[in-house]
């Protein structure tokens, strides 16, 4: 009652845990597998299962210790039981006692219907759960029973005639007023007067068990401290549900620090804060901004200007012929390379989706490469797209560029889409927790430059350790075999957030390609919409960029991964490429209008393979539904953002027809598309897959619909 009564925000924390166990809260993105079904060191297990446990103690313990110290002067009574910490907590088991039961029905339930697991495992999973839960929560509570035992011997040798009076229970009163508690879980007593104790001991018992509490808080900060350099090692790198239980701990820690140490003056002191922060990051003090691996951000005084005027003079036609000359010329050996006078030019679009995109992309890439004589990456002029699906494309790339290097490399098809499906949010959410919150900041050096180790480091070392380490060059490293067309050139696209124009990454100068296609009289009417990362940031060595951090650029998912800033006057910073292309149409289209007359002279058409994750046309599956009056409210602030991958699709459309009745180009559009098997069973938007979620994915690439494009792609390039 009494935390319904003050401090509600507490409470707003249960109710997201409640809501992401039970499915409710961010379900599209798997926030449930990662509680229901954890993995750590790759696997699930009773070891993954009491990591989360020990979490929710820790959490549980914080919850109490912040509520115990600013609600204990409403139980005085307490402070004459034996071990007032611990009747506390007991009389304030309700809200976790409601969790674990509701957890563990959640969690045996998803067990067996979801992953099919046996229910003796689910149970196994249970047990480690609740050893996890109870290890930490009786390590706390001894500590506290030391505590107790030096301050109840205090109780028995004081009155009240020699001190001054209690502190007033009709303010207890008007606030709240038990009557019973429990000494045990099954035996309860009075609540009794303390009248007859002085305030000043009533007072010491409390102060005495707030700084206890706070010690032990104290003492989780300097461990989530000795973490932020040990998370290089995955042996640190928990279950991504703990890390986002641990973090929910320290909320609840610090907002109650705030209210008890500074009651009243909370707000304004947060409010002085946020403008002291303010000032100093303006002033450049302080940097928290995360920024691109191997770009060079030493000299400002050559840091490109990022005008109106700069970016036109980017792609004048001095510059843009000579940029699209060098790219004919890559086009020019790539069909030197083939089989025909008149080759298909194939161009692979892949779209975002975390993980599930990764995986199909590998997948449908993989089976092509097998089933095409020669496979399809020497058939493949250059490959662009989104996000997750631009993480399998530049896998398989590079499992290709290795392979035309006699390179080794260990394992077979099902390895390397096991490899590209691995999780990317234990390290993610370790280090947003330890390093990016709490730790002192770390660095380590690339391409001669210094940066910080934070959540986005974390992302790239993990994505390259789960594949082998095969993705740790940079783009310098890729530039020679892309120029000579040895590999397929990568694209990856990122979108400014100062303005939405699209940053276009990639080895070899693209400014031809800043501008849609136009009419040189309507030059002056199309202004550029997209700029060249090239030529930008020509002074700042753009091709010590890690290939890693390319991909990552094109995959910064808002609030999951940091932006990434650049040294620009002003300065600009880049999000994920499915904000303004989730598929890479744009890209290709306009970079095969700028080649037509070469592509009419030299190939006998162009061969699309648009890789999706979701259902062309599959907007009727999910719909935008009103379905209470939560929605009656928010619907008009989130049409765009739940309507904004389909708004895409109807514009690259028109586009695609636009360009084909313009070029007169012969354009064959191949999908390949992941078509979960039903509506409960699709694969969540996030960098963590379920095994479930892993078949469902496989079973796709085998559905009519695939084998049908696989059949049709081989009739064409035959």
């Amino acid at each position: 009652m009494l935390h319904f009564r003050k401090y509600q925000i507490l409470l707003v924390i249960w109710l997201i845990l409640f809501s992401a166990v039970g499915g409710s809260f961010m379900a599209n993105f798997g926030v449930h597998a990662l509680f229901l079904a954890p993995e750590y060191l790759g696997n699930i297990s009773i070891l993954s299962a009491a990591i989360v446990g020990a979490a929710f103690g820790v959490f549980l313990i914080s919850f109490n210790i912040t509520t115990f110290i600013l609600h204990a002067k409403y139980f005085t009574f307490l402070a004459t039981t034996r071990n007032p910490f611990v009747k506390y907590c007991l009389n304030n088991s309700l809200l976790p006692l409601l969790f674990l039961g509701y957890y563990l029905f959640q969690a045996y339930t998803y067990g067996i219907q979801k992953e099919l697991m046996q229910w003796q495992f689910v149970a196994l999973l249970a047990i480690g759960f609740l050893l996890g839960f109870i290890l930490i929560t009786l390590i706390t509570l001894l500590y506290f029973f030391g505590a107790d035992r030096q301050i109840i011997q205090k109780l028995h040798a004081l009155k009240n005639e020699d001190d001054e009076p209690l502190i007033d229970e009709a303010r207890a009163r008007y606030w709240f007023r038990a009557y019973s508690y429990l000494t045990t879980p099954f035996k309860s007593k009075p609540c009794r007067s303390v009248a007859h104790y002085p305030q000043s001991l009533i007072t010491s018992i409390f102060n005495r068990h707030h700084l206890t509490g706070i010690i032990l808080v104290f003492i989780a900060f300097v461990i989530f401290i000795f973490l932020g350099f040990l998370l290089d090692n995955s042996f640190f790198q928990l279950p991504a549900a703990a890390n986002i239980i641990l973090l929910f701990a320290l909320l609840i820690a610090s907002l109650g620090g705030l209210s008890y140490f500074l009651q009243s003056w909370s707000i304004p002191f947060v409010v002085v804060l946020y403008i002291l922060a303010n000032f100093t990051f303006q002033k450049g003090y302080i940097d928290p901004t995360n920024k691109a691996f191997g770009l060079n951000y030493n000299n400002k005084a050559q840091w490109p200007s990022y005008t109106k005027a700069n970016i036109e003079n980017l792609c004048t036609q001095q510059n843009k012929q000579k940029d699209l000359d060098n790219f004919i010329a890559i086009l020019n050996k790539w069909k030197a390379k083939q089989n025909s006078s008149k080759p298909k030019l194939v161009i692979i679009n892949t779209s975002g989706g975390g993980l599930r995109s990764s995986n199909f992309t590998t997948q449908v890439i993989q089976q092509l490469q097998a089933q095409l004589p020669n496979g399809i990456m020497p058939k493949t002029a250059f490959i662009t797209g989104a996000s997750g699906g631009m993480l399998g494309a530049t896998y398989c790339r590079e499992i290709f560029r290795r392979q035309q290097k006699n390179e080794l490399l260990p394992g077979n098809n099902n390895t390397f889409i096991n490899n590209i499906s691995k999780d990317l949010l234990n390290a993610l959410t370790s280090s947003l927790v330890v390093r990016d919150l709490i730790a002192p900041a770390q660095k380590f050096t690339q391409s001669g430059h210094s940066y910080v180790k934070d959540r986005a480091y974390a992302f790239e070392e993990n994505l390259n350790n789960n594949v082998g380490g095969i993705l740790s060059g940079t783009l310098a490293d890729y530039y020679t075999e892309e120029k000579n067309a040895q590999i397929p050139l990568a694209i990856f696209s990122s979108t400014i957030t100062r303005d939405s124009r699209k940053l276009m990454l990639c080895s070899q100068p693209l400014s031809f390609a800043m501008q849609p296609w136009q009419a040189d009289s309507l030059q002056s009417f199309v202004p550029p919409d997209a700029v060249c990362y090239q030529g930008l940031f020509i002074n700042q060595s753009p091709n010590n960029i890690r290939i890693l951090t390319a991909l990552r650029m094109n995959a910064t998912f808002p609030y999951a991964l940091p932006n990434v800033w650049l040294p620009t006057h002003p300065v600009i910073d880049v999000m994920d490429a499915g904000l303004r292309d989730n598929y890479g149409t744009d890209v290709t289209l306009r970079i095969l209008t700028y080649c037509k007359k070469w592509l009419l002279a030299n190939t006998s058409g162009v061969v699309l393979l648009q890789i999706r994750d979701r259902e062309n046309n599959g907007d009727w599956n999910y719909p935008f539904e009103l379905t209470g009056l939560n929605q009656l409210i928010t619907r008009p602030m989130l049409q765009l953002q739940f309507n904004q991958f389909k708004t895409q699709q109807f514009q690259q459309n028109i586009q695609t027809n636009e360009f084909i009745q313009y070029a007169g180009i012969p354009l064959q559009l191949i999908n390949f598309q992941y078509t979960p098997t039903s509506v409960a069973n699709r694969a969540s938007l996030s960098f963590h897959l379920t095994p479930n979620e892993m078949q469902d994915i496989n079973n796709a690439t085998k559905n009519t619909f695939n084998t049908a494009s696989f059949a049709k792609l081989q009739a064409i390039l035959n």
